[in-house]
């Protein structure tokens, strides 16, 4: 299963986050304006809209496993 991930290393903690702007399901958020956007991993829908909206590459992908929910993998754009 695929679901967004935010690299805190690489966010670069915009306001607005154009990636949560991009986000159909509001699944891209922040806690704190001044902090890093996180993914709410139940409202993802991996549909990817998130990924080029990002203008500094924070958002990739998580591979997770359907049955445990373990991370299988991580890919970057």
């Amino acid at each position: 299963m695929l679901r967004a991930i935010v690299d805190w290393d690489s966010c670069q903690m915009c306001e607005p986050c154009e990636a949560r702007l991009a986000c159909v399901t509001r699944a891209v958020t922040k806690i704190d304006p001044d902090g890093p956007a996180w993914i709410e991993a139940a409202r993802c829908n991996g549909c990817g809209d998130c990924l080029p909206a990002c203008g500094y590459g924070a958002v990739g992908w998580s591979i997770t496993s359907r049955k445990t929910h373990e991370t299988l993998g991580e890919v970057s754009l």
